[in-house]
């Protein structure tokens, strides 16, 4: 509790510093666009067949199709839960929605056959889990299902943007320290996931952020993935409180859960609605309150994807800028 006092007593003194200096301050959170908040289960027998309580996987497993498609029925969900695979379709979403057509909608990639058009959002929503969760080995009796960047970026190639790129953060416990992977071995990118964080979504171009969390230090057994991971795809920030807004995977603000899932009359559900939200604690990887209070950031993902022909007109720049420096 320390701590916690510690934490907001810093949160609001700032605030009343920057108040009574006149300081320019947000007057509102700062959201990545259009990010959306489906939900994991969707079409999971454990979706459709609620119990009091609710019961987790194993449930009957579904026949894994062999290939996406809108109307599959059931998903397979070997290992219990596409957390991960969902949080990235969230990302690709709002890629989509900021302009990259196709990723998500397919009717919008070039010789779309008539089979995509006119398809509702969550019958787009299920192609997209399927395609990445079937790309990401999710058969029956095989496990899998768990997008990672090499899964997505073979996606986002496939859909004509394979300039895409995905950033890997991960917490160095021994340096207790942010590292970034790189080609030539991690390199420090700062002391605090929040503080990075804060600095990709308050800046122009904005990226998309996947975070992977745990319950290793404070264990929690009323999570369903506790001793295990969550994943989640982070939604937006207020720059004076720090309170961080998230999109959940298996829950929404709406009520979707366990034997809840969207109902087909739903709006794509998008915007400050739809998102869970907190605050991370001074050392800017555990969260002390909102859902996962004492979960804590191991891995964040960091994914941009350029307007196709961006990355060769760069290239292009660079060669002139080096042939000018030549000359």
């Amino acid at each position: 509790m320390t701590t916690t006092r510690t934490f907001f007593s810093y949160r609001f003194a700032t605030l009343a510093l920057a108040a009574a200096s006149g300081a320019p301050t947000l007057a509102a959170p700062v959201y990545i666009p259009h990010v959306s908040d489906f939900y994991q289960h969707q079409q999971s027998l454990q979706a459709i067949w609620p119990t009091v309580p609710a019961t987790p996987y194993p449930g009957p497993p579904a026949a894994a199709p062999a290939a996406a498609g809108y109307a599959n029925g059931n998903w397979w969900e070997p290992d219990g839960g596409w957390c991960r695979t969902t949080a990235w379709v969230n990302a690709i979403y709002s890629w989509d929605a900021r302009g990259k057509e196709g990723l998500f909608d397919r009717s919008e990639r070039p010789g779309a056959p008539a089979a995509d058009m006119n398809k509702t959002w969550l019958e787009r929503f299920a192609y997209c889990n399927e395609e990445l969760a079937i790309a990401s080995g999710g058969l029956p009796g095989v496990g899998g299902g768990c997008a990672t960047p090499p899964h997505i970026l073979a996606y986002a190639a496939a859909a004509g943007y394979g300039a895409t790129t995905i950033d890997t953060y991960k917490w160095d416990a021994v340096n207790k320290e942010v590292d970034r992977e790189t080609p030539a071995g991690d390199v420090k990118a700062g002391k605090k996931f929040e503080n990075i964080i804060r600095k990709f979504i308050t800046r122009p171009n904005q990226p998309s952020i996947v975070i992977q969390i745990n319950d290793a230090a404070n264990p929690n057994p009323a999570w369903w993935w506790s001793g295990s991971f969550h994943a989640l795809t982070i939604a937006g920030v207020d720059d004076v409180t720090e309170r961080l807004y998230w999109s959940d995977p298996n829950n929404t603000p709406y009520g979707q859960n366990w034997g809840v899932p969207f109902p087909a009359t739903d709006p794509v559900p998008v915007g400050a609605a739809h998102y869970d939200s907190g605050f991370l604690g001074l050392d800017g990887r555990t969260f002390i309150t909102g859902n996962y209070t004492g979960a804590q950031i191991e891995k964040m993902w960091v994914m941009r994807v350029p307007t196709p022909g961006a990355a060769a007109l760069l290239g292009f720049a660079a060669l002139a800028l080096a042939r000018r420096k030549r000359d």
